[in-house]
């Protein structure tokens, strides 16, 4: 679960190339994004003439059993079945059970997690920093 932010380009004819991922999820998840958009979305916008290529960028998430929210995502992919993951609202409430109680391990846990879900929350980023200069 989480988001992938990602850049590509689109040639003159439609076709999408260059993929470069700010934000790698990894298990695959970058293959398939490249699979799935140049072989299902074939509508993209053509290049100006001035231009051989424009950039296009997107941020995606992967949502499993609803246990994720990604409200600044262009396209949400989700997923259900029997994943035992843990949501959004249970990592926080972990991560401040291990705050106050001053378990640094169990704060890194929660917090790399949500960092992984939500790449861009600097709050979350500026937490564990300073949990792992202890």
């Amino acid at each position: 679960m989480g988001l992938s932010s990602f850049a590509f380009k689109v040639d003159c004819n439609g076709k999408p190339h260059s993929f470069k991922f700010k934000t790698k999820l990894g298990f695959g998840i970058e293959e398939e994004l490249q699979i799935t958009i140049v072989k299902k979305l074939d509508q993209w916008i053509e290049c100006d003439i001035r231009d051989t290529s424009t950039w296009v960028n997107i941020k995606a998430a992967f949502v499993l059993n609803g246990l994720y929210k990604s409200p600044d995502a262009d396209l949400v992919f989700t997923a259900h079945g029997p994943f035992p993951g843990v949501s959004d609202d249970q990592l926080l409430k972990d991560l401040e059970k291990a705050t106050k109680k001053g378990k640094d391990e169990d704060a890194r846990a929660a917090l790399t997690k949500l960092v992984m879900r939500f790449p861009y929350n600097q709050e979350y980023k500026k937490k564990l920093l300073e949990i792992a200069k202890k």
